[in-house]
């Protein structure tokens, strides 16, 4: 991911979910046990109107509001719907499947938005959060009639304009034009078309070997708020040779890093939802962490 998260020669994953099209982004969290209610807002939610056949798609806006030029970090899980929260509501009358997505307004892999949606019960439907994405979408199957609530907030939050476009998006002819299924090649001994992500990889950009800070890179690739102008853009680990430390040994130090910012967007028919282990204690020896090294491994559900 960029900075820490800027996709790196020796390591790097980045990931984007386009506004329109697109299948649900990165899924990783999800309120605790007992709370999958809509949170409590300070300020009342706002309304887009309503999902029908006659208004097939719906849009809103949103901005962080973050007046300060420190970059901002939050819970993933919105327990209480906070300043730089947002919370919108629509009608829907239950006719067909929907999608909801956002996207950053400026395109910037360093901001890591993510989105939530609950049932006119209140009902957690869908998280898309936890791992930065600049664009998150969730799909509501089996939708029921009624108002539903989405909620956007981040997990980190670098540039004090950040911003996002959202949409709601019925599902159906004349709104929707799904991608065509995966055909030809065989899954668990089947042979024939599947519903399957297909991942496009967007050209790189901001390609540099210097301005990282001397600071050691994090398993999952945050980035850290500061941006130093130093004549190497290796990280601290990278540089004393210490990037897999789980290997048994300390091997040859990098000397020169070349970085870039690149997306990796699901242009398939299929949903691309992954996921990270919090903690994996049984059947493993010792317990694997998407926190730690060598631990920070996603699985598509």
């Amino acid at each position: 991911m960029v900075r820490t998260r800027r996709a790196r020669v020796i390591l790097g994953v980045v990931a984007l979910i386009a506004l329109v099209g697109a299948a649900p982004a990165f899924s990783a969290l999800l309120p605790p046990a007992g709370s999958p209610i809509v949170p409590p807002t300070l300020t009342p939610p706002t309304v887009i109107g309503e999902l029908s056949a006659a208004s097939p798609v719906l849009t809103f806006h949103g901005e962080v509001g973050n007046a300060t030029p420190i970059p901002l970090v939050s819970s993933p899980v919105p327990v209480v719907c906070e300043a730089t929260c947002r919370e919108f509501t629509f009608g829907n009358d239950a006719s067909a499947p929907f999608l909801v997505s956002v996207r950053d307004t400026q395109h910037s892999t360093n901001d890591g938005f993510d989105l939530f949606v609950y049932d006119p019960a209140g009902n957690l439907v869908d998280a898309g959060n936890g791992i930065g994405a600049d664009g998150q979408a969730l799909v509501v199957k089996e939708p029921t009639a009624g108002t539903y609530t989405v909620v956007v907030t981040f997990t980190y939050e670098y540039l004090p304009d950040a911003a996002y476009d959202g949409e709601v998006r019925r599902m159906a002819a004349g709104s929707w034009e799904p991608a065509p299924p995966t055909c030809g090649i065989t899954v668990s001994d089947v042979t024939g078309c599947f519903i399957l992500p297909t991942l496009q990889s967007v050209p790189a950009f901001d390609l540099h070997v210097d301005g990282v800070p001397p600071a050691a890179s994090t398993p999952l690739g945050f980035p850290l708020p500061v941006v130093a102008p130093t004549p190497n853009s290796c990280y601290l680990d990278e540089s004393l040779g210490i990037t897999s430390p789980g290997t048994g040994g300390v091997q040859d130090p990098v000397t020169r890093c070349l970085r870039f910012t690149t997306n990796v967007r699901n242009v398939g028919a299929g949903d691309f939802k992954v996921q990270i282990p919090w903690l994996v204690a049984e059947g493993t020896n010792p317990p694997v962490s998407g926190f730690v090294p060598d631990g920070c491994n996603a699985t598509q559900l």
